[in-house]
């Protein structure tokens, strides 16, 4: 997901308030952290307790879905 993506979707999340701009931001951060973290547990350039960790923002991020509010699906594109 690009940086701009990850703004819009703030920028969505924010007309549903604070709360939930709050929501989407730490979903994000915690997502990106995991991502890290599987990178270095595969290359073994990760901690030794990289899978805990992960875990971890995984239950983080189950925890903040509720409170997501995603930007609707673009259309699908049909090339001709």
């Amino acid at each position: 997901m690009s940086f701009s993506s990850q703004k819009f979707s703030r920028n969505h999340a924010a007309q549903y308030g604070p709360h939930a701009k709050k929501a989407m931001a730490q979903y994000q951060t915690a997502a990106t952290e995991a991502a890290f973290m599987y990178y270095g547990s595969v290359t073994g350039k990760g901690p030794k307790q990289s899978h805990e960790y992960t875990y971890g923002l995984l239950e983080q991020m189950w925890r903040t879905r509720p409170w997501l509010r995603f930007p609707p699906q673009l259309a699908p594109v049909y090339w001709t």
